[in-house]
């Protein structure tokens, strides 16, 4: 009895340290798909038709839920059916993610050989390939990001394009202000806290507190937006990048960076492939 527990004991320890011991590394960034909306919600619907067993190694599976059995594409959401559950993910929610596939390595043990599984997580939806990608299920997960970011991206415009033409008038009135107005200390507090965890790379974290800064007032400190802009761009959210550095523009369209600024926009576009 003893032998057995000291050896049950010791599996455990190995397959702690194993699990431990994990490393994940970016496989893949999404490209933006050139199709018009109809084939891109025909699209993605087919490839999550098509999704495969967890028990299969080659195939895509959702995880946590299963395989979906019906699937409606929507310009704003998903609504399908997994056993025997509704789910309905609107794209909206997408904002909050960096669409991209993980590959999470895990290490061999024991009689074991290491393997990889390669995922893309946008919360409650996390699709997972396990072991190593074929040539077919390579392409539907690549595909299945490449989609999943046509529609963030769209919902992106739309909410950005509409937030850029609220705040033109309060631009407008800024730039006819011979006197700016100045930071507050609240504002400063965050702005020096966003400064500190800028340096030290936590680059969400900073990005939380510009905002903050930029809720206080938005207008007494233009820089903050073109130091989300560069934020988010850090964290592959082209998007939001071109839309914080348009605002700084608007405010400061005359600024020695303004050139630079606007140049960065387009390169932007290009990682967006526009």
């Amino acid at each position: 009895m003893t032998i057995l527990r000291l050896m049950t004991l010791l599996v455990v320890v190995l397959f702690t340290i194993s699990a431990n011991a994990q490393t994940e590394e970016i496989y893949y960034y999404p490209k933006l798909p050139q199709v018009e909306m109809s084939e891109a919600k025909a699209t993605l619907a087919r490839i999550l038709k098509e999704t495969g067993n967890v028990n299969h190694p080659k195939l895509i599976h959702i995880k946590g839920f299963g395989n979906p059995k019906d699937v409606s594409v929507f310009e704003n959401r998903i609504e399908m059916t997994i056993n025997p559950k509704n789910i309905t993910f609107y794209f909206s929610d997408l904002r909050n993610y960096v669409i991209q596939i993980i590959e999470v390595k895990h290490p061999g043990w024991s009689n074991y050989e290491a393997f990889s599984n390669y995922e893309i997580r946008l919360g409650k939806l996390e699709f997972l390939l396990l072991r190593r990608p074929t040539e077919t299920s390579s392409v539907n997960l690549k595909s299945l990001a490449d989609y999943f970011f046509y529609f963030q991206h769209q919902t992106n415009i739309k909410l950005y394009d509409s937030l850029l033409v609220a705040f033109k008038p309060i631009a407008t009135q800024y730039n006819t202000l011979k006197v700016k107005p100045t930071v507050t200390e609240e504002q400063r507090k965050y702005i020096v806290q966003a400064n500190g965890f800028n340096e030290q790379k936590m680059y969400d974290k900073a990005i939380e507190l510009y905002i903050k800064a930029i809720k206080v007032d938005q207008t007494t400190f233009p820089a903050a937006y073109l130091n989300l802009a560069l934020l988010s761009a850090q964290a592959n959210k082209f998007d939001a990048a071109i839309y914080y550095m348009k605002k700084y523009l608007m405010l400061e369209p005359e600024a020695t960076d303004a050139r630079g600024a606007q140049d960065k926009i387009y390169l932007w576009e290009a990682k967006l492939g526009k």
